[in-house]
């Protein structure tokens, strides 16, 4: 075999390991992508879930100031907050959808009770202490004081407060799977680089000592030549060579 290409193969394993290094690193590169893009978009739903609380607030808050003081001024607030509720809650249904099965189904379950409660207060208490406001301020402030609105915003707010805790839940897992995947990454690539600095000086040690015999062997062949004697070799290599070629006596 060729010297050259001899060693040139003894390095072929250790070529194998620093791509499969590169081929792993290019990958926690990835998922470090994929995760930081996910916390963007969790934190952003999170704001989205906030805001879409803040709706229902102003509602209620328009609502409360229309009661007290019967100006139409005051229901501006509640009217703009209403029109924009569809479209908060479809964001985030949108949202979900791109999540996986067991975070969408968790999500879904929180809007939809969201929503309806959304509807039961829009119809149930919102609507009658509008119309009541218009005929008798102290039927619309029973109606007030009755709770029955306030205990159905608590109810949103304990929706949005567990929509909100499930979406930090799964940023939290996300980022430990990721901090893991990280600590299995840098273990692997540390063992990978002694791999090969150990391997690269055992096969530097181990062909300097198999050429250096070869090459005593050369020597001690040439010695024998030069004596006279037949040339033994006990370990050939490169056959083919020109130097282990039998010389011809006229």
């Amino acid at each position: 075999m060729n010297l050259r290409l001899f060693f040139l193969l003894l390095q072929v394993p250790f070529v194998a390991l620093l791509l499969l290094s590169g081929i792993l690193l290019s990958r926690a590169v990835d998922a470090n992508t994929q995760a930081t893009q996910y916390a963007e978009q969790a934190h952003e739903e999170i704001a989205e879930v906030n805001a879409l609380l803040g709706l229902v607030l102003n509602m209620e808050t328009g609502l409360r100031g229309y009661v007290i003081t019967g100006e139409d001024a005051f229901l501006e607030p509640y009217h703009a907050a209403q029109a924009r509720l569809p479209q908060a809650i479809r964001s985030l249904e949108e949202r979900a959808a791109r999540l996986s099965e067991s975070e969408r189904a968790e999500r879904e379950t929180h809007l939809n009770n969201f929503e309806r409660l959304v509807e039961r207060w829009t119809n149930d208490v919102a609507r009658p202490e509008i119309d009541l406001r218009r005929v008798s301020k102290e039927q619309a402030e029973a109606v007030v004081a009755s709770g029955r609105g306030k205990a159905l915003v608590d109810r949103m707010r304990a929706e949005t407060a567990a929509y909100t805790e499930a979406a930090q839940a799964s940023l939290q897992a996300r980022e430990a799977l990721a901090a893991r995947r990280f600590q299995i990454l840098r273990t692997t690539l540390l063992l990978a680089g002694l791999a090969v600095l150990l391997g690269s000086a055992l096969v530097a040690w181990w062909g300097a000592d198999w050429l250096s015999r070869q090459l005593g062997a050369v020597g001690a062949a040439a010695g024998r030549l030069a004596r006279g004697s037949k040339p033994s070799f006990p370990n050939r290599a490169w056959p083919n060579s020109a130097v282990w070629r039998r010389p011809s006596i006229p």
